[in-house]
């Protein structure tokens, strides 16, 4: 990421294009860490307007549906072959099913805000590693633990940053 960054991005060409033209691994990068850790996912729900028949099941009129974006994210057949467990950035070079990413949601109400979100999310990470290298706070391993709300966010980050000398 970080020599993709160097090759492309300079004080002088820090533009939109750049950032969603030139750099291709970034953007598999964000996409693979919003598959793993889906920001908003409790946002993607829709309320059944009539009741319905879905494979045998009943939904009533005014229920409210809610898609379960990590089985999504996670399912295998969907994002295979590589283990869908391990962060694989590589794995959005392949076309996919457009439903198989769900962290904008889907279809005409898809996120209105995805390409800007998208857009500072690459922009901040391009500034933190172009002038920080990004380093485990510890040898020590540990688990993060999501907590969900209306947002998804970690209980703890241990992460250390080192000043570039370049």
């Amino acid at each position: 990421l970080y020599e993709e960054i160097l090759e492309h991005w300079s004080s002088e060409t820090n533009s939109y294009d750049v950032i969603m033209t030139k750099l291709t691994y970034l953007d598999y990068f964000v996409k693979e860490v919003l598959r793993m850790y889906p920001i908003a996912t409790q946002a993607i729900n829709r309320q059944c307007m009539e009741d319905t028949d879905v494979v045998g099941y009943q939904i009533e009129k005014g229920s409210l549906i809610q898609v379960d974006v990590f089985s999504v994210h996670f399912n295998q057949e969907l994002w295979g072959p590589e283990a869908v467990e391990e962060f694989h950035p590589e794995r959005h070079s392949q076309k996919r099913n457009p439903l198989a990413f769900l962290t904008f949601g889907a279809g005409p109400r898809t996120c209105l805000g995805m390409r800007f979100a998208l857009m500072e999310i690459k922009l901040c990470l391009v500034r933190l590693i172009n002038e920080y290298q990004l380093l485990p706070a510890s040898d020590e391993k540990y688990k993060m633990n999501i907590r969900e709300h209306i947002v998804i966010q970690p209980e703890k980050v241990f992460v250390r940053l080192e000043k570039r000398s370049i």
